[in-house]
């Protein structure tokens, strides 16, 4: 088995020596049986091992022999005659081919194949192979330095006298340079010491029931960042010249609101009918998670491979934007409106135009230079179909979007903005089966939607050449190799949806990959083909990236079925029949659910009939729990849900669910929320007055471009572990759930704060408010500890420098309240922290930068708030607080609280020490539980 550098990639590659010779070296006639090495120092033929017949009175023996003047050490020493091997020897071909030889005798395993890393159990390590060497090296040099010929010379009448000054200078510059031969030794070894150590992944196959990532979503492995992952690749790799190929492969992307038309067009995509008369709408249902159609067009003599992928317009299915790509082409689909024709002119409603905005903030925030086509669908139902009329209406939407995206776009180094180009605008109509444009297109007005495929096509061929990754199409050799030798193991081993990145590693190794960057490179074009799924696509050595997975169109109908059921519960029941594409039965999931989804949470016995008939058709075998686990876990590496403890004393739930939680403490279980399917958010009461109740702390807004929503479920997955939670039981009268009665879980009855537009987050001595406005999150802290209020904001402020590294359209501004008491203006960070004075615009004061305060009352004053918000506040406390704890927080907050809006303390005396007692940020946390209730019963009563 081989040794690398990396402990990650050690004994992934193994060679079995069969009875006979194997040669060694960089031209074998054999490579299955033969090994093939290249690199410094590898002869053609370097050496050959030869294994005699093994029988039952004498055991096989196993004879090395060097080649030539082939470099061969074995445990440190060169040798250069025959050799018998033993169990655990180190071998070194070359400058570092390092090896083991392990004999399965030894082992146990005489009869075993090897199939996977870390078979056979060894302490060898490519630091201590090297530092053998060096040390038998280092010891030869030195004797071969202390043996030094002594030069004589002719001292005249025959004599000889040695030159002694002469032969010890000569000596003295041959021991200098063998040491520093030695020193860079030493370097290397040091240096293969410090490489990147981690535990040998197991074959996905054994992984399959552990699968990617904790409950929790932490790392199996560290990840070294500033050392080259494929660094030992050009001491190991085949340096054997792989044609490159040109492949024209992009995705059509359908995006837009549920109903739009966006099935029908891609069913229109399949081909006109024989005859006009035959032209009709195409029959269709409602698409479930992602419909994908794969459709070859000639341009310049080129076929381009198109993918055409239909993404369901539901709220529901947030996991679209988990499988967009940036080598993609995208359809914004848009329902014309006869009635905007007639009242507004512009043939698009305010709701369309809203949704059309929202998607093209989706793509623009991850992929701010893809190209961008919008259609128009329904075109004969227009009252007026002239071409004049329609033309209007394809130019003036072109011109808002185009609007709303010089609005969005960042700006460069050079402060240019990055504006999303719209290639085309068209309406179609999919029951005759043509369509119109305007533009560069014109001439096209009145063609076959068979010509709208070709003009797609156009823009994917132009992508494809102009890919800056991979220019004029020109696909590497080796990546092509890649990409096979991946489908191989797919083909052979259908059940494997892993495979450990230490195995994908080795495995373009062997191809011919060197570097981090080139093999990050073709991972993200296999990605955007997908070919596998990668769970971090910035960074190849990112913990996330344990594992890939082979499957990705499995794993996006696994996530599909997911978010499907929430829009089942949604759907009324006489509407549910139209949704396409369930793979379960309805009432059995609804039983199952318990009235749970709506809540946000997603249970095990609901996981297991959403999820079993994909995986089951996959593996065309029953789905078993494990496996159904594993890919509850896979989506929530995917951040689309993370797990939830939560208590639980009935036995029979706790033998239905406990599956999930193998790990989880007695009487509890584990359910996954899933934040994009929260119904709840932040009380408007807690909006409303946050300024005041955090007048204290720290108030910092934070403005984007846009916040796409995927975005800020991320945000929200990875502060997971600082949210506060809390629920807040609100029983309800009889039952209006979706299953039959009784089968309602008390959970479903709790109001809780895991809001879909806010977080309430907190350490020990400090609360803060996280609040989602549009394009803005604004943060306000109230803090016993002003350190630890302090390093909580430095949590968000770290993962959202984190996310913005992974959404390239995506522009931030960090902006902190004026101090001044009556003013309300705001204040770059950046800019405050680089001046000594600050002069504010809004109120025309100049005041010292050290006036911001981080925590507690600025020099400059408190905040001045009216008396109805003080009043307001004063209620609020006396609702939600005894009388002790009100006037706690009303000391904290600053606020008069007159006699007759509390209670009477029975001891006066033992006022003061009851009131040192009285935690206030937890008087705050019931101040969110009362309003929280409050606003609940309020919606409720409304209805």
């Amino acid at each position: 088995s081989d040794v690398y550098k990396r402990q990650m990639m050690t004994e992934c590659l193994f060679y079995t020596l069969v009875p006979g010779i194997t040669n060694v070296g960089s031209d074998v006639a054999d490579t299955k049986r033969d090994i093939q090495l290249q690199g410094e120092n590898i002869l053609e033929h370097h050496a050959l091992i030869k294994v005699t017949e093994s029988d039952e009175d004498g055991p096989f023996v196993t004879i090395l022999t060097p080649q030539g003047d082939g470099e061969v050490y074995i445990n440190g020493d060169r040798v250069t005659v025959p050799v018998e091997l033993v169990h655990n020897t180190r071998l070194i071909f070359g400058l570092g081919h390092v090896f083991r030889y392990a004999d399965p005798r030894v082992t146990g395993n005489l009869n075993a194949t090897v199939s996977g890393a870390g078979r056979f159990s060894s302490t060898v390590s490519y630091a201590k192979a090297l530092e053998e060497r060096f040390a038998s090296e280092r010891e030869e040099m030195l004797k071969n330095a202390s043996a030094a010929p002594v030069r004589l010379s002719d001292g005249g009448n025959g004599s000889f006298v040695v030159m002694k000054a002469e032969q010890q200078e000569e000596q003295t510059l041959r021991m200098r340079e063998m040491e520093e031969r030695i020193k860079t030794m030493e370097t290397q070894t040091k240096e293969a010491a410090r490489q990147y150590k981690a535990p040998t992944i197991s074959s996905s196959r054994s992984a399959m029931s552990s699968a990617t990532a904790s409950p929790q979503g932490s790392p199996q492995q560290e990840a070294s960042k500033h050392t080259s992952l494929l660094s030992a690749a050009r001491l190991s790799s085949s340096k054997a010249r792989l044609p490159n190929q040109q492949m024209f492969k992009q995705k059509v992307v359908l995006l837009g609101h549920q109903e739009v038309g966006k099935t029908s067009l891609r069913k229109c995509f399949e081909g006109d009918p024989m005859f006009s008369f035959m032209s009709r709408l195409p029959e269709v249902k409602s698409t479930t998670g992602i419909d994908n159609q794969l459709r070859t067009a000639m341009v310049n003599d080129d076929a381009v491979e198109l993918k055409i992928s239909d993404f369901a317009g539901q709220e529901a299915y947030h996991s679209h934007t988990h499988f967009l790509t940036g080598r993609s082409v995208f359809l914004l689909v848009w329902k014309i409106s006869a009635v905007e024709q007639d009242f507004r002119s512009t043939g698009i409603s305010e709701h369309e135009e809203e949704r059309l905005c929202q998607w093209i903030a989706e793509v623009y925030a991850k992929y701010p230079h893809s190209k961008l086509m919008l259609v128009a669908t329904h075109l004969d139902e227009m009252r007026d179909q002239s071409n004049r009329a329609v033309s209007f209406i394809l130019d003036k939407v072109q011109k808002l979007i185009s609007q709303y995206a010089v609005k969005i776009a960042r700006t460069d180094a050079s402060g240019q903005a990055m504006v999303l180009p719209i290639l085309g605008s068209f309406a179609v109509s999919c029951k005759s089966r043509t369509f119109m444009t305007i533009g560069r297109y014109k001439h096209l007005s009145g063609k076959r939607i068979g010509d709208l495929l070709s003009v797609i096509a156009e823009a994917c061929h132009d992508a494809c050449n102009k890919d800056p990754a991979f220019p004029s199409a020109a696909i590497p050799g080796r990546h092509i190799r890649l990409m096979r030798e991946l489908q191989t193991i797919k083909d052979r081993d259908g059940d494997d949806f892993l495979l450990s990145i230490g195995e994908y590693i080795n495995l373009a190794v062997r191809i011919g990959i060197e570097s981090d960057e080139e093999l990050l490179q073709i991972s993200q074009l296999l990605h955007s083909w997908d070919v596998i799924f990668m769970f971090n696509r910035e960074e190849l050595q990112a913990p996330e990236n344990a594992y890939v997975f082979l499957h990705p169109m499995l794993l996006c109908k696994v996530a599909g079925m997911m978010f499907s059921f929430a829009h089942v519960i949604h759907t009324p029941s006489h509407l549910r029949a139209l949704i396409g594409g369930l793979d379960y039965d309805i009432k059995s999931a609804c039983i199952a659910d318990m009235n749970l989804m709506k809540m946000g949470f997603l249970r095990f016995p609901l996981a297991r009939i959403l999820f079993h008939g994909s995986i089951s058709e996959f593996l065309t075998r029953d789905a078993e729990d494990h496996e159904i686990v594993m890919f509850l876990q896979l989506l929530s590496a995917m951040e689309l849900m993370y797990q939830v403890p939560q208590p639980c004393t009935d036995k029979a739930i706790l033998e239905e669910e406990g599956k999930m939680a193998n790990n989880a403490p007695a009487g509890q279980i584990h359910r996954y929320f899933v934040p994009s399917l929260s119904p709840f958010s932040v009380p408007i009461c807690l909006k409303e007055s946050a300024p005041l109740l955090f007048h204290n702390g720290l108030h910092i807004k934070h403005s984007f471009n846009m916040i796409p929503n995927e975005m800020w479920y991320k945000l929200q997955y990875r502060l997971r572990p600082f949210i506060k939670a809390m629920s807040v039981p609100c029983p309800i009268e009889g039952y209006n759930g979706n299953g039959a009665p009784g089968y309602r879980l008390q959970e479903a009855d709790e109001v809780h704060n895991r809001w879909k537009d806010g977080m309430w987050l907190h350490c020990e001595a400090a609360r803060v408010l996280v609040i989602r406005e549009k394009d803005t999150i604004r943060m306000f802290s109230a803090e016993a500890d002003s350190v630890d209020a302090e390093e909580l904001h430095g949590k968000v402020e770290g993962q959202i420098k984190n996310l913005l590294k992974e959404y390239e359209g995506i522009q931030r501004t960090v902006m902190i309240e004026c101090p001044v008491p009556h003013c309300t203006a705001w204040h770059k960070v950046g800019e405050v922290m680089m001046l000594d004075t600050v002069h504010c615009p809004e109120c025309s004061q100049d005041y010292p930068s050290t006036a911001f305060a981080s925590s507690g009352t600025s020099s400059l004053g408190e905040k001045h708030f009216s008396d109805v918000s003080k009043r307001g506040m004063r209620k609020m406390m006396q609702d939600s607080l005894d009388s002790v704890a009100l006037m706690k927080v009303a000391e904290f907050l600053k606020i008069n609280v007159t006699d007759d809006e509390i209670s009477p303390v029975e001891n006066v005396s033992s006022l003061e020490e009851k009131l040192d007692k009285v935690h206030v940020l937890h008087s705050l946390d019931n101040i969110v539980r009362h309003l929280m209730l409050k606003e609940h019963w309020e919606l409720n009563s409304t209805h």
